[in-house]
């Protein structure tokens, strides 16, 4: 049973983020085989799917765009692929929990497709956006990041046209979001999200923009107490980090996207404008 560990999977994200998709296709032909009757949910299923697509991309994309949700995160959302989509990444690259997912082949494909169709600005994408319901909560990016001002720009014109979604999402890509020129979309909520590379001056920079709400950050916590979020351990490890971190007021999130409070969630709502959210690294 063919198996793809981190090291292959950051092969073929790589290849994906280059847009080198004649290589990628070869990478997943050596995966699947040319067996025709490949199960679905194994990797050489997965591969072969996806490997079929890519012989023509303006076909139908094999993965849903858009995930509604789950018990973990209710709200429906849109991820790439991590790293190789994240120009503001630093520390957190050696602890990012996006790499979890693949674990699953179908994670990591539909990441791989969602990064195509982003990177070339898809109509597939853009008709995905406007068949979303009406007045949802939607985060974008659980995995991933702006990977350029160009998507930036391409992901705020979508917003401003859909005004009756409450977009929000964390982010480090912060140089981009500064160098868009347009205007910034008032139903998009901007956490900046800790772990990245940039100096001071810029998070000065990007704490200004109309669309921050406030710091979102990831801070150590002991091994055994890691989601174990309502727990009083875990409660005050956070806390002992926070205190650590020099951080005196903030919000700990729960764990549970849509939880945080009975009207809103904290990351969304400018009732917590200004306050870190803070989080165990998970």
């Amino acid at each position: 049973m063919t198996k793809v560990n981190r090291e292959r999977a950051l092969v073929l994200a790589k290849l994906a983020g280059d847009l080198d998709l004649v290589s990628l296709r070869q990478e997943l032909l050596k995966i699947s085989g040319n067996d025709c009757q490949l199960k679905r949910h194994t990797w050489q299923g997965e591969a072969q799917i996806l490997n079929n697509w890519l012989k023509d991309i303006k076909q139908p994309a094999p993965y849903t765009i858009f995930v509604k949700g789950n018990g973990k995160l209710p709200f429906y959302n849109f991820s790439t692929l991590p790293l190789v989509t994240c120009p503001g990444k630093g520390e957190c690259a050696t602890y990012c929990y996006s790499l979890k997912a693949w674990r699953y082949p179908g994670s990591l494909c539909r990441q791989i497709q969602n990064t195509i169709l982003i990177l070339t600005q898809s109509v597939q994408l853009k008709n995905a956006w406007h068949n979303l319901p009406q007045g949802i909560n939607f985060r974008l990016y659980v995995d991933g990041d702006f990977d350029s001002t160009k998507t930036v720009d391409y992901w705020f014109k979508l917003c401003a046209q859909r005004k009756d979604i409450n977009v929000y999402g964390y982010s480090k890509s912060w140089q981009e979001l500064l160098d868009f020129k347009g205007n910034y979309p008032k139903n998009y909520t901007l956490n900046l999200s800790s772990g990245h590379n940039h100096q001071p001056d810029l998070e000065k920079k990007v704490k200004t923009l109309s669309i921050t709400r406030g710091e979102f950050i990831a801070l150590p916590v002991e091994k055994a107490v890691v989601g174990k979020y309502d727990t009083p351990k875990y409660k005050q490890n956070l806390k002992k980090s926070a205190q650590a971190a020099g951080i005196k007021k903030y919000f700990a999130c729960p764990g549970k996207c849509g939880t945080c409070t009975k009207k809103v969630h904290a990351c969304g709502s400018t009732r917590f404008d200004k306050i870190p959210i803070l989080i165990g690294i998970h």
